[in-house]
């Protein structure tokens, strides 16, 4: 929650959400590019907020995000050039609550060809590792087909490993630092303050540079 103070005077609490964009320097330090307070996390908030981006000239060859639907959708339209890929991290949290309880004992046994699948360096490969894990696990087929390989430019290697990520297979560096910046910046914070914290870790990355 974030408060903010009218012109008025009267107090009121708006819940707002502040979505960061991080990129990696030449010295492989994470940076922050970007940063919008948003009142929802929808398809036009998302477009907005990387039309504001491109106005700067700012297209990334790659983005690396959560299997949000709507940023996807935006990115799709906004950025065409640029190439999704799905955070791996978050793909390792669905698998068990979408399908632990259908393959009961033979979960573990399903991730770990999941992830030989996922790993394969040929997308010849890929596709034979794919049709055994869909052909070994019928209960799992509805969500292997119609959910991640749907996807799988976003998430299997074979595709993933064509682009340059700086090493990165999750939104890990930017959970690192939206975690330095919610112990910097408290609820009851009011914008202005907010912001000045946003700068004060804007300098304290460029002293780090320096």
């Amino acid at each position: 929650m974030i408060r903010i103070l009218p012109l008025t005077g009267r107090k009121f609490l708006l819940a707002l959400t502040l979505s960061l964009f991080v990129i990696v320097d030449c010295d492989n330090k994470t940076r922050l590019l970007a940063q919008a307070f948003v009142q929802d996390e929808t398809l036009e908030t998302y477009l907005w907020i990387l039309q504001c981006l491109k106005r700067t000239s700012i297209e990334p060859g790659v983005i690396i995000t959560d299997a949000d639907p709507a940023m996807i959708g935006a990115i799709r339209q906004e950025l065409p050039n640029t190439h999704h890929i799905h955070c791996i991290f978050h793909i390792n949290q669905n698998l068990p609550r979408k399908l632990k309880g259908v393959l009961g004992k033979d979960y573990l046994k399903f991730v770990s060809e999941f992830y030989r699948a996922r790993n394969s360096l040929s997308e010849e490969l890929f596709e034979v590792n794919w049709n055994h894990l869909k052909n070994t696990y019928h209960q799992a087929e509805n969500y292997l087909q119609n959910t991640l390989y749907k996807s799988k430019e976003s998430w299997a290697s074979c595709y993933t490993l064509k682009f340059f990520t700086a090493g990165m297979q999750s939104t890990q560096r930017i959970e690192g630092l939206n975690g330095i910046l919610h112990r910097e910046i408290e609820a009851s914070m009011s914008l202005t303050m907010t912001f000045h914290k946003i700068l004060e870790r804007l300098e304290i990355e460029n002293m780090n540079k320096r």
